[in-house]
């Protein structure tokens, strides 16, 4: 799931949404900043916690990426999470530029790697 202003609508109505069994969805995070702080406000992850994740309290698993962690470690960790669980939905902005997340020009669309470092 990204994050963002684009994304505010599109969260409140899944949180509002019915027919949504939260207790069956597990959630996995796209992308992180290195290095900021848990508390920073631009943290991609205190964004999701605040508005998505408190809000769906039966949410099955919430996996974000820990940006204070080592970084070669946690992309693979990730990566792991990824080829283990099927993505049934998923939830990205393709802006007008054609970036996925960060993944903008020269992103490397050979590599079979789920998360890099950029």
């Amino acid at each position: 799931m990204v994050t963002g202003t684009s994304q505010f609508e599109t969260l409140s109505q899944l949180i509002t949404g019915p027919g949504i069994d939260w207790s069956q969805i597990t959630k996995l995070h796209l992308d992180e900043y290195i290095g900021l702080s848990e508390l920073s406000p631009a943290r991609f992850r205190k964004y999701l916690k605040e508005r998505f994740i408190a809000q769906v309290l039966e949410l099955k698993t919430a996996n974000l990426v820990n940006g204070e962690a080592d970084p070669q470690a946690e992309c693979e960790r990730l990566g792991n999470l990824i080829r283990n669980n099927l993505a049934e939905v998923t939830l990205i902005r393709i802006r007008e530029n054609r970036y996925i997340a960060f993944n903008g020009p020269p992103a490397d669309m050979e590599t079979d790697q789920s998360y890099l470092i950029i």
